[in-house]
């Protein structure tokens, strides 16, 4: 009975551990069953997000694509909206002129008419001796006005007339020397008004009393500046000074389109003249100098032209016109109301 006993004993232990080793391999297998599981389902979402993050990129590259051709669809729409601006710009400067040259033809008929009443003015005074001698005066200055501007009218038509079909020519030249020789006793070339006569070439001396201000007493500060300016004035005159190089300029494929002469920074006299007396004065001198070699490189003196200053050009004929005529009708309407008041 005890070896029995013993027996069944040892074979119960060994079905034991035969059922433990069967429950443990059948563990290890579900495990490894369920790490494959794992693993497959890992690469499975794996390849999900792959592919949505693909799905997204195509999606961000189609939205950007969609955001560039919006972008450049608004460029579009700003550079027609600009062109549109730019014409209506053109087409209210063309209004402009219109209105002013209108206005310049209300004002002759004003005149006319202003005229017309002087006259009758004088018939009804021809009793009083005196102010009919007054203005008998005053209409022969008007009509010797009015004849002048008639002339400067007709021979200013026949400059804009020459300008625009032969701009740029000799006639043109002479035509612009004529109106600037009848035009510079009576305008001013200070540059205070729109249109008028500046002398190219000519060194501004605001720039030299700026800095003679800074080193002298005030007293001798516009004597300095007067004599450093006629002293730098007579050095542009200098024929054997030319502080100029040539530069070529390239169009933008490269290409050299054009030569140019610009002053040259580097020439002694004027590095020395920018550290003396800095950089205003230099930009003056350099400015004098620009301008003579455009206008007279030869003769190296200074040449007058009639200049828009508002916008730092040449005036074309026709804004000398208008400035002349303006100006002369202000002179006569002041002159009609001096008269007027006398009366």
């Amino acid at each position: 009975m005890v070896d029995k006993m013993s027996n069944l004993h040892y074979f119960r232990s060994k079905e034991r551990m035969k059922v433990k080793q069967l429950e443990r391999d059948n563990c290890v297998g579900k495990l490894l069953k369920e790490v494959k599981n794992l693993k497959d389902e890992l690469k499975a979402k794996k390849r999900s997000i792959r592919e949505c993050r693909n799905k997204e990129l195509v999606e961000r590259e189609a939205l950007i694509e969609l955001e560039r051709l919006k972008l450049d669809e608004d460029k579009r729409m700003n550079y027609e909206r600009n062109v549109l601006l730019m014409l209506a710009s053109m087409e209210q400067i063309e209004k402009s002129q219109l209105n002013m040259l209108r206005l310049v033809e209300e004002e002759k008929k004003e005149r006319e008419e202003i005229l017309n009443k002087m006259h009758q003015v004088v018939k009804e005074m021809e009793a009083m001796q005196e102010l009919s001698m007054v203005n008998e005066e005053l209409q022969g200055k008007i009509q010797a006005m009015e004849e002048m501007n008639k002339q400067l009218k007709e021979k200013v038509e026949e400059f804009v007339e020459v300008e625009t079909l032969h701009k740029g020519n000799h006639e043109l030249q002479e035509a612009r020397k004529e109106l600037i020789e009848a035009l510079k006793h009576t305008w001013s070339s200070t540059g205070r008004a729109n249109i008028g006569i500046k002398e190219m070439g000519k060194i501004d001396e605001k720039p030299f009393l700026r800095a003679c201000k800074q080193i002298y007493r005030p007293c001798k500060a516009q004597l300095q500046a007067t004599t450093q300016c006629s002293l730098w004035q007579e050095n542009l005159k200098d024929q054997d000074w030319y502080p100029f190089k040539t530069i070529f300029i390239s169009d933008c494929e490269g290409n050299i389109s054009k030569m140019e002469e610009v002053v040259d920074e580097e020439d002694e006299k004027l590095k020395i003249l920018k550290e003396e007396w800095g950089c205003d004065v230099y930009m003056a001198v350099a400015t004098a100098l620009k301008e003579l070699n455009e206008y007279n490189p030869t003769g190296r003196s200074v040449v007058p032209e009639l200049w828009n200053f508002k916008e730092q050009r040449k005036a074309t004929l026709k804004e000398v016109i208008i400035a002349y005529m303006v100006k002369n009708m202000a002179t006569l309407k002041r002159k009609r109301g001096t008269e007027v008041y006398c009366q």
